[in-house]
């Protein structure tokens, strides 16, 4: 198949889970941060049974792939694919800059962005989508990488403010960098026994999220 297959199926897939998600979620057109929270946890646990039924039937010669994948690992199949994922991710966060303006807008309100002219149905939705390619895209190479996008970017938020300009470059150029070092902190902490770089950043992601999460839950009962 041609390497740019797999990162586009990656993104029907990513964008049908988004969709079932949200749909999930809804009530009377908008979806609440808790409902989100629990329909991902549940489509999460379904996409995760049927990723076990494949590890289950997958031949044993392949079983090594695919744990390795489900783990995450920075090395690429072959060369075409780290350009297919290449190209699709700068084009796809090419565009999602080139919005920054409405992006900033909607931080202030769905209602006062669209009374500054900002269509907010369609920045929403275009912005979705180009996050959603973004992310199969780098899946279907690196695998399940957990927890780099929660922490980054919030990060880089009280580092750099809040305007989407600065924010998008500085938070790829920023997750980019703290991937590589929790990749060099799993090849190196137990060598040479090499830790999966999903393993790690789960490990720094779990606890943030969970502070994240009480933070903005003291937040919203204030």
């Amino acid at each position: 198949a041609s390497p740019a297959l797999l990162p586009l199926c990656a993104f029907g897939g990513a964008a049908l889970t988004l969709a079932i998600v949200f749909a999930l979620a809804s009530h009377k057109g908008s979806a609440s941060v808790y409902g989100l929270i629990i329909s991902g946890v549940i489509v999460s646990s379904i996409a995760g049974s049927f990723l076990m039924f494949v590890v289950t039937v997958a031949p044993v010669e392949g079983l090594h792939t695919i744990m390795w994948w489900m783990l995450g690992n920075l090395e690429p199949d072959s060369d075409a694919m780290l350009v297919a994922v290449s190209v699709v991710i700068v084009a796809s966060g090419a565009l999602a800059w080139s919005m920054a303006p409405e992006l900033n807008a909607l931080t202030l309100g769905t209602e006062t962005a669209h009374y500054v002219g900002v269509r907010t149905s369609v920045i929403a939705i275009s912005g979705l989508a180009m996050a959603t390619l973004m992310t199969g895209a780098a899946v279907s190479m690196a695998g399940l990488i957990g927890f780099v996008g929660l922490i980054v970017p919030h990060v880089m938020r009280r580092l750099v403010g809040p305007d989407h300009r600065v924010l998008i470059p500085a938070s790829a150029l920023a997750g980019g960098a703290f991937l590589a070092a929790c990749d060099a902190l799993g090849r190196t902490i137990m060598a040479p026994v090499e830790i999966p770089v999903g393993v790690v950043t789960a490990l720094c992601g779990g606890p943030f999220f969970l502070a994240v999460l009480r933070r903005k839950k003291s937040e919203w009962i204030e």
